[in-house]
């Protein structure tokens, strides 16, 4: 048998300047990112907290048998619960230890930008 296969074009996509090679989780991120927008008006964001979430969300998304859409619903529905940025907590159910560093930089304001 002969089996020909090829890549004709990969993806590469930008959330401001951090770069993604994974469409799913480039779009999920991306949704979770306005959601945030949409729920905590005048906020800024540090770039690394678009790569730890990229990266928390390509790990569960790897290793796991959840569904892109499926993180993305988890992590959006953490941002509608939350009252504001500093009390976001995200989480996706057997995987809150991938979030742990997020969630604290989180609540001490790390990800804030001036």
């Amino acid at each position: 048998m002969e089996i020909k296969s090829s890549v004709v074009q990969s993806f590469k996509g930008y959330l401001n300047s951090v770069e993604f090679d994974n469409e799913a989780v480039f779009r999920s991120v991306e949704a979770v990112l306005y959601e945030i927008d949409n729920e905590f008006e005048d906020i800024s964001l540090k770039n690394t907290f678009i790569e730890d979430l990229r990266n928390a969300v390509n790990t569960v998304y790897s290793k796991s048998n959840w569904k892109i859409d499926e993180i993305e619903d988890h992590l959006t529905d953490c941002v509608a619960r939350a009252e504001s940025f500093s009390e976001l907590k995200l989480k996706v159910d057997y995987y809150e230890n991938v979030f742990e560093t997020i969630n604290n930089n989180i609540k001490n304001g790390s990800y804030l930008a001036m």
